[in-house]
Order: structure tokens, then C-alpha cells, then sequence
């Protein structure tokens, strides 16, 4: 998938340069328009990509898209070509798409037992824990020493709090800020701590370890101090 996403990042180039050099042509911005136009056109001259998902050349094309957004943005650098030899492509990312069947509307992407049909492959025999019991959203495909595996999100039909994961009998959610160390959705706070007394202890015991003779029966003791806080 490389290939689509340095040609389209080729093209942008070569067209972004004709409007700053000679003035021809308008400004324009990589989006999905843009892209899926860039696709069209590469199918064309090169026919073994229609032989690939759709939504597989899609995705390739969106993280040139969300490569684009943050140099627009200036929170990246402009995007860089990828290389086949330095990073292989190990793994390919599929998208749902409903379609209309004799039976009714069903995805390209689904789950059949203990198959998932995948577009242009058909039905695979995944080995599997945990049933899906959803919608599938995308799947990625991925080759890790010589096995194949597939992550699949999927939009749960029903959620069913379940409480056994919990002491409390409820799921509780924490937040992670600045001002306060942890918050809880119970309304419970957990203020810093104070991280200075705690890094000077640290550094006075480590001095002290570290100057303790190798064997000496007085090294024990702030050996224990520091491992216990």
C-alpha cells in the first residue's frame, strides 16, 4: 500500500510546486476528494491495484491525510515518503461496507460463526476467544513471525455493565490531570504528591548506596530504606 500513498504524496507535490513556480493551476488542499480522485487515476494505469479492497487503498491514502493535517496545523513536519525496504508493510486495515444481498443489506466485513468474511477473500477460519457481538467497523490484517492475525473494532449492539469487575459493584472512571493527581467519577480526589521530597530522598539514599563498601553489613540499612519508599 505504499505505493498508493507515495504517489499521492508525489502528485501533491508536483502539483503544490506548479502553483508556487509558474502559477499554474489554484492552491489546493490534501483531502479525501483529492485523494480518492488520486486512487481513480492510479487504478487506471496500474491495473493490479483493483485487485485490492477499496477500503484497504482508503485507508493507506487517509494517513497521508492525517499527515497533511498536522503540517497544516504545524504540529508535524511536512509528510515524508515511506520506504518498502526500511519499513515493510506487515499489515493491511480493512473498512465495513454494507451492500444489498438477496437476504438484505449485510457487510463487507462480517462475523459467521467461526469465519470472517473478508471483501475479494471470502470466508477465513479465524481462531477466536470471544464472540463479536456487533457491528464490525474495520479489521487489520496483520503477518507477525510467519502467523497471521486480525484486530477488529466493533460497535457493541448493547452495553451490559458487568459487576464482577468490580468490588463496588460499578464501574468507576478516573482521570489522570494537572491540578490533582487522579479524580474519580465517585467525586473522590487524590491530590500530587509531592514529587521534589520524594525525588531528594531518593537521590540521598542512592548517594549513600553508593558509597557503601561491597560486603559492608552497614549497607543493608539504607538499602532497605530506599526499596521501601
Amino acid at each position: 500500500m505504499c505505493l498508493c500513498y507515495n504517489k499521492t504524496l508525489e502528485f501533491s507535490i508536483y502539483r503544490t510546486n506548479l502553483v508556487k513556480e509558474f502559477g499554474i493551476g489554484t492552491k489546493f488542499k490534501v483531502n479525501r476528494s483529492y485523494t480518492q480522485d488520486t486512487v481513480k487515476y492510479l487504478k487506471d494505469k496500474k491495473p493490479f491495484l483493483k485487485k485490492a479492497d477499496s477500503t484497504c487503498l482508503q485507508a493507506s491514502t487517509d494517513r497521508l491525510i492525517k499527515a497533511y493535517d498536522g503540517y497544516y496545523d504545524r504540529r508535524t513536519g511536512f509528510p515524508k515518503f515511506k520506504s518498502v525496504k526500511r519499513n515493510p508493510v506487515n499489515s493491511i486495515t480493512l473498512r465495513n461496507n454494507d451492500y444489498k444481498t438477496k437476504k438484505g443489506i449485510k457487510g463487507s466485513l462480517r462475523w459467521e460463526k467461526d469465519k470472517l468474511r473478508i471483501n475479494k477473500l471470502g470466508y477465513i477460519k479465524v481462531k477466536h476467544k470471544r464472540n463479536i457481538d456487533g457491528k464490525i467497523k474495520e479489521a487489520t490484517i496483520k503477518k507477525e513471525n510467519g502467523r497471521w492475525y486480525v484486530c477488529i473494532a466493533y460497535q457493541l449492539n448493547k452495553i451490559e455493565p458487568r459487576e464482577e469487575f468490580s468490588p463496588y459493584g460499578l464501574y468507576v472512571g478516573i482521570d489522570v490531570g494537572i491540578t490533582d493527581f487522579l479524580t474519580f467519577s465517585t467525586g473522590k480526589v487524590i491530590a500530587k504528591p509531592d514529587l521534589k521530597r520524594i525525588n531528594e530522598k531518593i537521590q540521598y539514599y542512592q548517594q549513600k548506596i553508593a558509597r557503601q563498601n561491597k560486603g559492608d553489613p552497614t549497607g543493608k540499612k539504607p538499602i532497605k530504606n530506599y526499596t521501601n519508599g
